[in-house]
């Protein structure tokens, strides 16, 4: 009878414990998290002069280090421009695993070319954080 007892309360321990890990998966804790840019820049800004390019816009490419803390994961974040008090974002999204990561990213924003500004500002928005904004200075635009 002891050894019935034993092995139920076995059992019963694995199932709880199997339970509890799949709702930590299911539910991760997304307030522990955070992410920081650095090292941000704007590499080109080039207007394309091609049947398969709008160019009555630019693209500005935009490279920075990001470094993610936390245990959850992050998910749908992108890269925001922001000229002359008008937002722009950019069509990739990017995910991040739990736990901490850096990473080196590149990204392309499509702004309108009548837009274009030497100064502006960079940030990184996800579903449940955002970073700073970060000056930028764009590099002077060519045209390909």
């Amino acid at each position: 009878m002891r050894k019935g007892a034993i092995v139920v309360f076995v059992v019963v321990a694995v199932i709880g414990a199997a339970i509890l890990a799949l709702h930590r998966l299911n539910f991760p804790d997304t307030s522990s998290s955070t992410i920081t840019q650095r090292e941000v820049r704007i590499k080109d800004a080039v207007v394309f002069h091609n049947p398969t390019h709008d160019s009555s816009k630019f693209v500005a490419f935009v490279e920075a280090v990001t470094e993610k803390r936390g245990a959850a994961p992050l998910q749908e974040c992108q890269e925001e421009l922001l000229l002359i008090n008008k937002l722009y974002k950019s069509s990739v999204r990017k995910e991040f695993g739990a736990g901490d990561s850096q990473s080196v990213i590149s990204i392309l924003i499509f702004a309108p070319r009548d837009m274009y500004r030497k100064e502006a500002k960079v940030r990184m928005v996800c579903k449940s954080t955002a970073t700073d904004w970060y000056p930028v200075e764009l590099p002077d635009l060519k045209h390909q």
